[in-house]
């Protein structure tokens, strides 16, 4: 606007010069012609240079004058640079992420009365169970013969010591590998619980008879009531699986050797 009007007012002054200039010489006209237009051109810029001043000092007054700017300002001297923190966009691992998938049945537990059977269990499981291929359950039955505890650190368990696995199909058990260890076993009294510290188990091939006889004729009677105790084994081995059924809350009714009729568990 400030441009529109001085250049409206020199071109009112050229032409009065103009008219008054009538009949003088025509060089007086052209100088102050070129005289307006040089100020013209001095006020052009000067107001260029005062338009581009201006949004700055606004800008440095304004900072000047807010104190929270003052107080940043002040805060990033001494605050020194700015910490990030990387965040991952992947979140974090749950443990069904990474851990590997396992059998969808729990493990078998003893909750019965006798004080030894779920540390020989473990006992077993631990020892043996790897050279048998994982399947859906792993549950013992443990015919029990004989036991001395008369020496605390010497805790003898006379017994039949079997481990199962099974698959299940339905409501039934399928057996599908396992098998059963005579034999006696040594415990030591550790406050409530209980270590195994050995194993004393029937050989295999031409040697059963014989080291079965050694190990359950330590004791009268014993032998006999080991050779004896198939029917009693079948009878255990039923019992350990309504036990993990009853305590896991299955829907599991029979169990199956290969070859052989079911089972009924209820």
């Amino acid at each position: 606007m400030k441009k529109m009007i001085i250049s409206a007012l020199i071109a009112s002054m050229i032409a009065m010069a103009a008219v008054t200039g009538c009949g003088s010489s025509s060089a007086k006209p052209q100088e102050e012609a070129k005289e307006a237009a040089q100020e013209e051109q001095m006020m052009e810029q000067t107001e260029d240079v005062r338009d581009a001043e201006a949004p700055e000092a606004s800008t440095a007054d304004a900072a000047a004058l807010d104190p929270a700017t003052e107080d940043h300002a002040a805060a990033e001297m001494t605050a020194g640079p700015i910490e990030t923190e990387e965040v991952s966009v992947f979140g974090t691992e749950t443990a069904a992420e990474t851990d590997e998938p396992g059998s969808v049945y729990p493990e078998f537990h003893y909750t019965g009365e006798d004080h030894y059977i779920e540390t020989i269990w473990t006992y077993f499981q631990d020892n043996y169970s790897r050279y048998y291929e994982k399947e859906d359950v792993s549950v013992p039955a443990i015919l029990i013969l004989d036991e001395d505890d008369s020496d605390p650190d010497d805790i003898k368990v006379w017994g039949v010591f079997s481990l199962f696995n099974y698959d299940v199909e339905g409501k039934t058990l399928l057996n599908l590998s396992g098998g059963d260890y005579p034999g006696l076993v040594h415990l030591k009294a550790d406050g409530d619980s209980f270590e195994v510290t050995g194993i004393d188990l029937v050989e295999d091939g031409m040697d059963y008879s014989s080291s079965a006889n050694q190990i359950f004729g330590e004791k009268e009677g014993l032998a006999e009531k080991f050779w004896n105790s198939d029917e009693k084994q079948e009878e255990a081995r039923a019992d350990f699986l309504k036990m993990y059924i009853r305590d896991n809350n299955l829907d599991i009714d029979a169990y199956q050797d290969y070859g052989w009729n079911p089972v009924p568990l209820k």
